[in-house]
């Protein structure tokens, strides 16, 4: 669990980071943290409420799932991928996580609101 502060973000990546040590995935895992838990500090009732977010991976044969779960989105919008103009310098964060993972989504919870990305372990070259 992470405080909704931005210096967290940092902290989370690093608890990626720490879980997954030599695993072939970790770059791509601790990206997606970041832009998840970075979603959380700035668009979330969490970050409003001074109230914290927080990060679960789970490892399996096939790959790392990540789940960031927070209080819910501050609007009634649903977060999608977003295509900012070249010169923006925000809205890229769920277009990241949809290009580095297999498949990511948004649940909502009583009272909050759970994103959660799988990203797939390459299959060995023969």
């Amino acid at each position: 669990m992470f405080r909704a502060f931005p210096h967290q973000v940092r902290d989370a990546r690093e608890f990626a980071r720490a879980v997954l040590g030599d695993h072939p995935l970790v770059d791509q895992v601790e990206l997606v943290v970041s832009e998840l838990a970075t979603n959380s500090v700035k668009h979330s009732k969490s970050a409003e409420f001074c109230s914290s977010f927080i990060v679960g991976l789970k490892v399996a044969d096939w790959g790392v799932r990540v789940v960031v779960a927070d209080l819910g989105s501050r609007t009634p919008i649903t977060p999608h991928p977003g295509m900012p103009s070249p010169d923006e310098e925000h809205g890229r964060g769920l277009a990241i996580v949809a290009a580095l993972t297999k498949q990511w989504g948004r649940d909502t919870l009583p009272g909050g609101q759970r994103f959660w990305a799988e990203l797939a372990t390459d299959p060995p070259s023969s």
